[in-house]
């Protein structure tokens, strides 16, 4: 159960209903529908995460599941298992990452930038600063965009981790890659 309830849709405006008519909506924009003026900001946000960034769709989600994991946020990390498979990630993959404090990173075939923005993921979430080391690997790696992008998709999903743990908003039941398609509609809607 959610320390506060949902609200009614029924009674949201207008414009409010016609952003969410025919898209799935899951829990944590549901309740992020208390906020009418933030809804919209943070659904489109989202959605230009999934269809605009220069970071690669798995680099997006390799950064969401390791941020799920370093802050306990068992919804994201819910949310997006089906997700990262649809973009590539395997169980192996996310198994490594799920280890936690071992990061038995090395017997999983990443790529270097992929352990780079894993260890910069892992940084990013421990902290308000990232270790010169850690930095070097990701700037070695990545462009100004991408790294822009990785530290925005980090803050978008501590934002999204903390609502559903604070709240207590159960997870949507497991499904497929149908949040993602939404998220790239919305994101091509004016």
């Amino acid at each position: 159960m959610t320390r506060i309830d949902y609200p009614d849709l029924d009674n949201l405006s207008d414009a409010t209903k016609t952003l969410i008519e025919g898209r799935p909506l899951i829990n944590v924009l549901k309740m992020w529908a208390h906020s009418e003026p933030l809804l919209p900001l943070i659904a489109q946000l989202g959605a230009t995460q999934f269809a605009a960034l220069e970071l690669s769709p798995r680099h997006r989600e390799l950064l969401v599941l390791a941020l799920a994991h370093a802050i306990d946020a068992p919804y994201v990390w819910n949310q997006h298992e089906a997700i990262s498979e649809s973009c590539g990630i395997t169980v192996r993959e996310r198994d490594a990452i799920r280890l936690g404090a071992n990061w038995r990173l090395a017997d999983v075939p990443f790529s270097a930038a992929d352990h780079a923005l894993l260890g910069f993921a892992r940084a990013v979430a421990a902290g308000a600063t990232v270790p010169p080391l850690v930095f070097a690997a990701v700037n070695d790696r990545f462009s100004p965009r991408e790294i822009v992008e990785a530290v925005s998709v980090l803050g978008y999903y501590f934002a999204i981790a903390r609502m559903t743990t604070v709240l207590e908003i159960e997870s949507d039941e497991p499904g497929d890659s149908s949040v993602l398609d939404a998220g790239i509609d919305l994101a091509r809607t004016p």
